[in-house]
């Protein structure tokens, strides 16, 4: 009796079973020769990877090219209005006790108009802040002063610069005798001082430099000479300015943030 042939394969002539499914490659059936397309030499399949990683190279390096041409990053710092306005200087202020009860107008503290010059590397805008504050007991009047530099180098990278001058004040003469490092304030940044009545905060931040050279002199309700002849000797006739540091970090930091809005 002829029984239905079975769909699982047959017998190959060697007397194994055949796969009735196409190889899906469509090279034939079996274990014969493989019909259609014969297979690619292994230096195609070398050549179009050398190709397709030269491709990729060429793409990622240009885009690193664009985006790393030499330039310092300005972190989006622009001039624009004086930063010595608005409340930048509030957290100064606060600290110095100028209040806004005080019978004086200019004790809470009054900005200058900036000066800026825009070159083809540097752009450079500075601005003073000037505020008073009381002495407890009648002692007289503490003035301060607030000296704000910015440069914006857009060619060449000022690290090397800012290192070279980091113990030099600001007026690029005097050796600063207390040097203190920052941190988490800028890419660097420091403290200098010569003395008690005057010091600086430099911070460099990519392309940009900032500089605050903070000072204070003590107006007492008696002349100096008075003074002298009660003690016998030279008055003091300055403030330990150490003691704000804190707030002359926040000040930066507002004129930081200040010159990205511009």
């Amino acid at each position: 009796m002829i029984s239905e042939p079975e769909l699982t394969g047959g017998a190959g002539e060697d007397g194994r079973p055949v796969d009735l499914v196409a190889d899906t490659d469509g090279a034939g059936f079996g274990d014969g020769p493989r019909p259609g397309r014969r297979p690619r030499p292994p230096w195609v399949w070398v050549l179009g990877a050398v190709l397709v990683t030269s491709a990729v190279w060429a793409g990622g390096t240009y885009a690193y090219g664009r985006g790393h041409d030499g330039r310092p990053d300005l972190h989006g710092y622009r001039l624009g209005q004086s930063p010595c306005g608005g409340g930048t200087f509030k957290p100064l202020t606060d600290a110095v006790g100028a209040k806004n009860d005080q019978p004086a107008p200019d004790l809470t503290g009054t900005g200058s108009p900036a000066m800026q010059h825009r070159g083809a590397a540097v752009d450079r805008i500075r601005c003073d802040f000037n505020t008073r504050a009381e002495q407890p007991e009648g002692g007289g009047t503490t003035a301060y002063s607030v000296m704000v530099s910015v440069d914006l180098h857009k060619k060449v990278d000022p690290t090397t610069e800012f290192d070279d001058d980091v113990r030099v004040l600001n007026d690029g003469l005097t050796t600063a005798g207390d040097v203190n490092s920052v941190p988490e304030l800028g890419d660097k940044a420091y403290f200098l001082s010569s003395g008690t009545d005057s010091m600086e905060l430099k911070v460099l931040d990519g392309g940009a430099v900032f500089t605050l050279d903070f000072s204070a002199y003590i107006q007492p309700n008696v002349s100096e000479d008075t003074l002298n002849g009660l003690d016998g000797g030279d008055y003091p006739l300055v403030a330990d300015l150490t003691q704000y540091r804190p707030a002359m970090i926040q000040v930066t930091r507002n004129l930081m943030s200040a010159l990205r809005k511009n």
